[in-house]
């Protein structure tokens, strides 16, 4: 079966050194149209002839009725020419620069329309769309953060100062931000990481040029900012981005997602591998798992037992003192669930069809159940909590 390659390469905001210029200008709509006037003399600067604005940073961006857009600052004077297709500002310690897109291929430009990395490379879609996500609309990065650019099918790495940093070699090329960084106050070019593949062989180095991890096969299915999940042959591995420690793969159930163990604790993960949970559950295990009817977990932490949704949102906080599969063979068994000595019955959908009135139970077959009322009178019940004897 193909799995497809997923990455997310993570942005990072850091702190924007802004325009040398005092605002003197503001967006103005006129009729249906966008320009740019003097705050002081009600002037425009720029006539109202674009279709859509908008402030980022210490820039105004315009774009004209054929979908160009161009930058203006904050004194009116246009900075970069109205041609791009897409435009985001990086912020430096000493000028201010702008990522600009034109017909696909990507590039960076200073003041004045400055040529700093030329308009020629391309940049992974889900990198970009990532990167203006965590900003806010803003594409907001340093100078030092490095940016994986892509050349006739080999990717590279430039900063936002145009150096090429890595050769235009590497199959595929992502960077991000570990998670252990992120309680930092400040980020430094060091704590940065860059996934690599070339052919068969990936590695994640960090911003020293130290390998922290490397594979020499297998299929990387997806990197985060915390794991690279890897697939050989029918066994999917996870490892630590920071440490390259792994991580055990639990169980895999069709229709829903991922257990994982780490240190003696559990965490669920989507279908796609994304960590819906921390791994803070003593135990973790599919109960239900129907494509049509629905999943469900049972999740031990401390001295409860929680029952999730696929989307591992508890159902009920209070929590149990013990959950059991009445007839563990048949997948549209109800759940039994245990608050002190009694026991009360959950449907499949997460919902007691029952109260909490049964000492004891067992499966009779024919969709039947056996339970011991409070009374201790046996009660023979349906799979929708009716009792249908005694």
């Amino acid at each position: 079966m193909m799995i497809r390659l997923l990455f997310l390469c993570i942005a990072f905001i850091f702190s924007v050194n802004q325009i040398a210029v005092a605002q003197r200008v503001s967006i103005v709509l006129e009729g249906s149209m966008f320009g740019l006037k003097n705050i002081e003399t009600d002037k425009f600067v720029v006539k109202p002839k674009y279709s859509s604005s908008k402030k980022l940073a210490s820039a105004y961006i315009l774009t004209d009725k054929k979908g160009k857009k161009g930058a203006w600052d904050e004194a009116g004077k246009q900075i970069v020419k109205t041609k791009y297709d897409e435009i985001y500002p990086i912020s430096d310690a000493l000028n201010y620069k702008f990522l600009v897109n034109q017909s696909g291929k990507w590039g960076i430009l200073g003041l004045k329309n400055k040529v700093v990395v030329p308009v020629k490379y391309q940049i992974k879609a889900e990198a970009i769309a990532s990167l203006v996500r965590n900003a806010k609309d803003e594409l907001i990065i340093d100078s030092l953060h490095p940016i994986a650019i892509n050349q006739n099918g080999k990717f590279g790495l430039s900063d936002g100062a145009g150096s090429i940093l890595l050769p235009f070699k590497y199959d595929y090329m992502c960077v991000y931000l570990p998670r252990e960084a992120y309680n930092k106050s400040e980020y430094a070019a060091f704590d940065l990481r860059i996934l690599t593949q070339q052919g068969n062989s990936w590695n994640v180095v960090d911003g020293k040029s130290r390998v922290v991890w490397s594979s020499a096969g297998g299929e990387v299915l997806r990197v985060d900012d915390s794991y690279i999940f890897l697939l050989t042959g029918d066994v999917i591995a996870a490892f630590e981005i920071g440490t390259g420690a792994p991580i055990s793969y639990v169980a895999n159930k069709q229709n829903s997602g991922y257990i994982f163990q780490k240190n003696g604790k559990y965490a669920l993960m989507s279908g796609n591998l994304l960590l819906l949970t921390e791994f803070s559950y003593d135990s973790l295990s599919y109960i239900v798992n129907d494509g049509e009817k629905g999943v469900l977990l049972a999740a031990k932490e401390k001295d409860k037992f929680f029952i999730l949704n696929e989307y591992a949102v508890k159902l009920d906080i209070e929590g149990y003192d013990e959950v059991a599969k009445i007839c563990a063979s048949d997948l549209k068994s109800p759940i039994m669930v245990r608050r002190g000595k009694l026991w009360a019955m959950m449907g499949i959908n997460g919902q007691l069809i029952t109260e909490f009135n049964f000492q004891d139970f067992l499966c009779n077959g024919k969709r039947k159940i056996v339970a011991v009322n409070r009374l201790g009178v046996k009660e023979n019940i349906g799979y929708d909590g009716i009792i249908l004897s005694k």
